[in-house]
């Protein structure tokens, strides 16, 4: 039997609802939605200096996540269910609100909901 290359496409996976290009959407902070609800479209990881981070679609927008949401998101792009789910829109990123780490640094922490 050969080798089946499709298993190497895994690092490629579709975050992103089908018919929403992300090319020109404008980026915005996640501070803009304090206080509000938002229904994810999809994400991508974004890798840097400082490491990776979650940019996550939703509203038309690109809105950075902070890091310490990462490996949330890493987690539910590698399992298909989860990942179906958001593609289908049931993701709900709510009670958005500030929060002051113990050295001090402003944050933001976001709870997962279903739709």
């Amino acid at each position: 039997m050969a080798f089946d290359f499709s298993t190497l496409n895994s690092a490629s996976k579709k975050t992103v609802r089908d018919g929403i290009s992300t090319k020109d959407l404008p980026d915005v902070k996640l501070s803009e939605y304090e206080g509000k609800e938002i229904i994810v479209d999809g994400f991508f990881i974004n890798t840097g200096k400082k490491g990776d981070w979650v940019v996550v679609i939703a509203d038309g927008k690109k809105i950075s996540m902070p890091s310490q949401y990462t490996d949330q998101f890493k987690a539910i792009k590698d399992n298909a269910e989860a990942l179906a789910d958001v593609l289908a829109g049931k993701l709900k990123l709510v009670n958005i609100r500030p929060y002051e780490t113990k050295a001090g640094n402003k944050t933001y922490l976001v709870d997962f909901a279903t739709v």
